[in-house]
């Protein structure tokens, strides 16, 4: 009994001795070996003194000690051996691709269910062009499975983009690059996810690949779905990519993608179709657009017309393998991980945006920077008032923009404001609200309002007042783009746009008097006045306004306590807003004056008007009409801009309404009264510091004699 029971036990350890080996057996690791892992092709670069030695890995370094003549290259003798396979993905690419890589050997790779449409095109068309199909899901696996696997030839080249146009010479020139001994073992292109400018190992080429026939045999019997080319050959092979320059001559084209072109712009249109309106116009002013669509669309001009599926992948991997420069839709699409500029519009009044097509290129690449924030400011009772702002507000088109709003309540508001502002409804980005407690001056309601927080925000600061044109913002957008982010010559000091253009001039010291710039310009102009009635302040102005006037108001405060001024009280009384106080106008003006500041204003469209509130008096002296016919301009309504003018052409006039020949008449004249004002130079260009403008004068104080037996405690005041 016991020697049975020892038996069970022994049988029972050795078994689970073989179970332990066992198992440990699947978990070996494999190891290769120095000869597995060594790149021998970056090995005899460094030992032939063909790359700089340096500390930097192999695909940050460029090939050094080498240069290749494109034109003297393609004059050559050779003749190659090439077989291309082609993934498909649409009719529409097939045949656009197939035109420049006749009269070569080509395979069109599709599924089985694809084949039957191929079939049509290539019997039509293209008889000598063969097909492959297969049922697994990556394109490369068909060909595997394929017995087309039997009779491949020396040189192998597999394209992977739909979008992709090969230039007329790139297969030939890279074949023959790629029988120069320095190229013999690297695998080349020029496409590549950043350009490059010479020769340069690249971590991963793509979209079109050009083999040595052991190469792509090498590649089959890899995982090519979840790992590039690049990194298997590189990896199993020892085979580095090398990027190269593309070039363009009208002998040579040496680019994989001739779509790939600078200044690109893809049109993606989803459901609605409302962005085809604006293809041919950008069509006219830029040579390369592109349009991606899941249906079947109409475009009157010249593009290349992609169809795609729906899924995201898709769309994904489509405006990766352009790489555009700008990507105009309606839809959101989001990480791409490419560094296109995204416009996405909102799909109304698309028929209204023409003038982005006339917008330089520096401007649309910018256009998601300028972020405008807007300030509306509600005060005492009047319900019906601030209701028609806010209404007239949300009824503009923003054209998809994300634009945040700030509503600013005084003390004096009632309860009926106060429950329509909190459920006033704001789409287009953030709403906040501000309440006031106590009451204050006019001129810290609005000089308070806001301030930037970055270079590129910007401030539109409105009063219950106003009303606003439905085209307003497209005339800010438009404006502050040509304005700020364009790469073209444009106006110095300018400190911002108006929605206002005024017909009375109330800088006169006589008084009131109506300014008329039609009398003398038939353009949009600029004038060196701020105004209250709907303006747009750029940031860096604004922070220098709001420096100089807390200065300038530290000096009032200064002359309460008894002491005198540091500054003049006055800059000059040659303008009527001097003697406001306790008005915003009367710095800002000085401001403008010493440093030549302008504003942009429209001539003809007005995008905002004032509903004035007119006191009793003037009610009784019958004056309501034509108070109200002055300042209740008309609105433009419809949702359209013109093109502004070459924005370093428009006219000037000054501070009191007169046209001027140059801005540095202004600047001059403003450096004038600076002199006497403050005792620092004025300085040529202004960085945004009005520090030059409020150097206090050297003051004679008489200090009197002391006696000096007395004990006493002397006290002096610096000002520094």
């Amino acid at each position: 009994m016991k020697y049975t029971l020892l038996v069970a036990v022994t049988v029972l350890l050795l078994l689970y001795q073989l179970q332990l080996y066992t198992l440990n057996i699947h978990n070996i690791r494999h190891y290769r070996d120095t000869t597995e892992i060594c790149n021998y092709t970056q090995l005899e670069h460094l030992l032939t003194d063909h790359l700089t030695t340096t500390n930097d890995t192999p695909h940050s370094m460029p090939v050094k000690e080498f240069t290749y003549d494109l034109e003297t290259l393609i004059q050559r003798d050779g003749s190659f051996n090439l077989t291309i396979f082609i993934r498909y993905h649409s009719i529409q690419s097939i045949d656009r691709q197939l035109d420049t890589l006749l009269p070569n050997t080509v395979y069109v790779v599709c599924r089985e269910e694809e084949a039957v449409e191929v079939n049509t095109l290539l019997s039509n068309k293209y008889d000598t062009v063969k097909l492959v199909t297969g049922t697994d899901e990556h394109w490369i696996n068909r060909i595997k499975s394929s017995p087309v696997i039997h009779e491949l030839t020396d040189y192998i080249i597999l394209i992977d983009n739909p979008w992709l146009s090969v230039g007329h010479d790139y297969i030939q020139l890279i074949l023959r690059l790629m029988n120069m001994d320095i190229f013999r073992s690297s695998l080349l292109g020029t496409e590549v996810v950043y350009p490059v400018s010479q020769a340069h190992y690249v971590n991963e080429l793509k979209d079109i690949y050009v083999l040595k026939r052991d190469w792509f045999h090498y590649t089959l019997s890899m995982d090519t779905e979840t790992t590039s080319i690049s990194h298997l050959l590189e990896k199993g092979l020892g085979i580095s990519s090398i990027g190269l320059p593309p070039y363009i001559s009208q002998q040579i084209e040496f680019i994989g993608n001739i779509n790939r072109q600078q200044q690109s712009i893809l049109f993606y249109i989803d459901n609605n179709q409302s962005l085809v309106d604006l293809i041919c116009q950008f069509r006219q002013h830029h040579p390369h657009v592109y349009v991606m669509s899941h249906d079947d669309i109409h475009v009157a001009c010249s593009v290349v017309h992609m169809k795609i599926d729906r899924s995201r992948y898709q769309i994904h991997q489509s405006v990766r393998s352009i790489s555009p420069d700008i990507v105009i839709s309606t839809a959101l699409i989001d990480n791409t991980n490419t560094d296109s500029t995204f416009i996405r519009l909102n799909s109304q009044h698309i028929r209204s945006l023409h003038w982005m097509s006339t917008l330089p290129w520096t401007a649309l690449r910018n256009w998601n920077k300028p972020s405008v924030k807007i300030i509306a400011m509600v005060g005492g009772t009047r319900f019906t008032q601030m209701k028609r702002l806010l209404q007239s507000m949300k009824d503009a088109y923003y054209m998809g923009d994300r634009v945040d709003i700030s509503i600013l309540m005084d003390s004096k508001t009632n309860k009926a404001i106060h429950n329509y502002v909190n459920n006033y409804k704001w789409n287009t980005g953030h709403k906040l609200i501000k309440h006031r407690i106590a009451g204050v001056q006019l001129m810290q309601h609005y000089v308070e309002s806001w301030y930037p927080s970055n270079e590129d925000e910007y401030g539109l600061i409105l009063d219950d007042r106003m009303e606003l044109s439905p085209a307003y913002y497209m005339w800010v957008k438009y404006t502050l783009l040509m304005s700020r982010y364009s790469d073209t010559e444009v106006a110095k000091r300018l400190i911002g746009i108006s929605l206002y253009s005024p017909t009375v001039l109330d800088t006169d010291p006589s008084g009131r008097i109506l300014f008329t710039p039609s009398k003398t310009v038939r353009t949009d102009y600029y004038r060196m006045q701020s105004t209250s009635l709907g303006a747009l302040y750029f940031p860096e102005y604004w922070k220098e306004y709001h420096d100089y006037i807390t200065s300038r108001l530290t000096d009032q405060s200064i002359v309460k306590k008894g002491h005198r001024h540091l500054m003049s009280k006055s800059v000059f009384d040659r303008i009527r807003s001097d003697k406001w106080v306790n008005s915003w106008r009367k710095y800002m003006d000085e401001l403008i004056y010493m440093r030549g500041y302008v504003m942009l204003y429209s001539m003809k469209d007005n995008y905002s008007t004032v509903h004035m509130n007119i006191n009793k008096k003037w009610r009784e002296k019958g004056m309501s009409d034509i108070i109200d016919q002055l300042y209740n301009i008309s609105l433009k309504m419809r949702h359209t801009i013109k093109k502004l003018p070459p924005i370093d052409t428009l006219p000037i006039f000054d501070i009191w309404g007169q046209l001027v020949d140059s801005q540095q008449e202004l600047i001059n004249k403003g450096h004038q009264i600076q002199k006497t004002f403050s005792a620092c130079e004025p300085v040529l260009e202004p960085n945004d510091d009005p520090s030059d403008l409020l150097c206090p004068f050297a003051i004679l104080q008489i200090v009197p004699k002391v006696d000096k037996h007395k004990e006493h405690t002397m006290t002096v005041d610096m000002y520094i």
